[in-house]
């Protein structure tokens, strides 16, 4: 099974990572795709290389967290990728689709009403558009 595994640093995503990781060890070849997105967004003030420079510092950080949450598990491989864009939930559904993942487990956070309203959250978009089984960890 090909798990992708979407991580921001939350305490939801650090949890999806565990809970793929049980799902992984049950299935001999596991591999989990752990994927961080650096967001390009037209409103942000920085400049594009300040938002790359510290994008890539804050990716580093959280994916060495997750991976250390997956040295606890035993047979599963593990493969970190970096994204850019303007939009998460697109690459994630993009990175599904491009590497033929069995599922998506990630951190469902929780948006206040009137965000989820005006904006939607990444897991909503993600589990309408993704080519395959999402799984949303609370």
């Amino acid at each position: 099974m090909k798990y992708l595994v979407p991580i921001d640093g939350s305490k939801q995503s650090l949890e999806a990572v565990e809970y793929a990781a049980q799902l992984a060890e049950k299935f001999e070849g596991s591999t989990i795709t752990l994927a961080y997105v650096i967001m390009y967004e037209p409103y942000f003030m920085d400049s594009p290389e300040l938002i790359e420079k510290n994008g890539q510092a804050k990716a580093t950080v959280v994916l060495e967290e997750a991976e250390k949450k997956l040295a606890a598990y035993t047979g599963i491989g593990v493969r970190k990728v970096i994204e850019h864009g303007s939009s998460a939930a697109d690459k994630i559904v993009d990175l599904a689709e491009t590497g033929k993942h069995d599922a998506i487990v990630m951190g469902s956070q929780g948006l206040s009403n009137l965000k989820r309203f005006l904006m939607g959250s990444v897991s909503t978009r993600v589990s309408q558009y993704a080519p395959c089984t999402v799984i949303l960890v609370r």
